[in-house]
C-alpha cells in the first residue's frame, strides 16, 4: 500500500521521541486515527495526496441494532488541508452513508 512512499520516508517504522510508530500513525491525524484507514497515496507533481476511507465497522450508533442497515454510497469527501510534511498537503476523507430500507433514513458518523 505504501509502495508510492518509498522516495518519501526511509523506512515503513519512523522514530519519534524514541517510540516507533506506524505510517499510519504517522500521516493520520490523531483525532481520525483508529476510524480510518489508508486507501491509497495520489502523486500529483510534486506532491501526494492521502486517501483516507472510513473503516467498515464503523457503523453510526443510531443504526447499530437495526435490521437491513446497507451501504449507501459515500458522503461528499472532505479534504484537510495539512502541512506541507513530505509532500503530502492534502488528506481526503471519505465516510460512508447507510441507509435502513424500510424506513429511508440514512446514517452517517460525525468527526472533528
Amino acid at each position: 500500500m505504501f509502495e508510492s512512499l518509498k522516495r518519501v520516508f526511509r523506512s515503513e517504522k519512523e522514530m519519534l521521541g524514541g517510540k516507533k510508530i506506524s505510517m499510519e500513525e504517522y500521516l493520520i491525524p490523531k483525532n481520525l486515527q483508529g476510524f480510518f484507514e489508508v486507501e491509497g497515496i495520489r502523486e500529483k507533481k510534486q506532491e501526494y495526496n492521502l486517501k483516507l476511507l472510513e473503516k467498515k465497522d464503523q457503523m453510526p450508533e443510531a443504526a447499530k441494532g437495526r435490521e437491513g442497515i446497507v451501504l449507501n454510497g459515500y458522503m461528499n469527501r472532505v479534504e484537510y488541508l495539512t502541512f506541507p510534511n513530505f509532500g503530502l498537503p492534502y488528506i481526503q476523507a471519505y465516510r460512508p452513508r447507510w441507509k435502513d430500507p424500510a424506513t429511508g433514513e440514512e446514517f452517517t458518523n460525525e468527526y472533528d
